[in-house]
């Protein structure tokens, strides 16, 4: 992959990063091209990556008590999916599924971020 530069991606999340903070996060960034239906993340599954969205739609989606599925916030490219840390919904409870195909940067679990 060529070198990916801040001013260059679309996620205003990426784009209001410190310089210094992208650049040490921008080698570790792959890629991804997501179809409409792809499930993003599965109740009690663990989670093996995360994605700055740069174009498309996600959905978070909860079992109503009465079986129903019910859509409680949709994530553009003001923001990433998989983000557990900034959800107030558990884990157990909800499902993120592509409802428009997604464009993105994916950031694996084992990519050494953070260390």
């Amino acid at each position: 992959m060529t070198e990916l530069r801040q001013r260059q991606v679309d996620n205003r999340l990426l784009r209001r990063f410190p310089e210094d903070a992208f650049e040490l996060l921008a080698p570790l960034l792959e890629p991804v091209e997501l179809p409409v239906n792809h499930s993003l993340v599965r109740p009690r599954q663990a989670i093996e990556h995360v994605c700055f969205i740069e174009s498309g739609l996600a959905s978070m989606i909860v079992e109503s008590a009465d079986g129903r599925s019910v859509e409680i916030r949709h994530i553009r490219r003001e923001g990433i999916y998989n983000a557990i840390g900034d959800l107030r919904v558990e884990h157990e409870q909800y499902e993120e599924a592509c409802t428009g195909g997604i464009h993105g940067l994916a950031l694996s679990a084992g990519s050494g971020a953070g260390t």
